[in-house]
C-alpha cells in the first residue's frame, strides 16, 4: 500500500475478497512503501479500525525518486540506500521464518 487512508482501505478490501473467495492463503503480510517516519495519525486509526496490525514499512528514500526521474533501474540503487536495506530486512526476515519450517 502506499501511505494513505485509500490505500489501506483497498488492503481490508482484498484481505476480505481473499476471505470471500475463500482462497488458501499461508500469510499475510501488509507492507506501507514510502512510508514516514511516523505513520500519519488518520492512517493508524483505519488500520487500527479495519483491524489491520503490523505493517512493514519501506521508508521514503530520495534515491528511489531520483533513479525514478531518471528512469534509471531500481535495482540498481546503491546497498546503502534506505529503501533497498527495508527490503533486505524484510526479505531476511521472510526467509528465515521459511527456512524454520523446514
Amino acid at each position: 500500500s502506499d501511505h494513505s487512508v485509500k490505500g489501506i482501505r483497498t488492503v481490508a478490501r482484498i484481505r476480505d475478497l481473499v476471505s470471500e473467495l475463500r482462497l488458501t492463503v499461508e500469510r499475510e503480510l501488509v507492507i506501507i512503501n514510502f512510508a514516514p517516519t511516523e505513520l500519519a495519525p488518520m492512517v493508524k486509526e483505519e488500520m487500527t479500525r479495519l483491524g489491520i496490525e503490523s505493517p512493514v514499512t519501506i521508508p521514503r528514500d530520495e534515491q528511489v525518486y531520483q533513479y525514478d526521474l531518471g528512469a534509471k533501474s531500481l535495482l540498481d540503487l546503491p546497498h546503502d540506500s534506505e529503501a533497498v536495506m527495508a527490503v533486505d530486512d524484510l526479505m531476511a526476515g521472510i526467509l528465515n521464518k521459511q527456512s524454520t519450517k523446514v
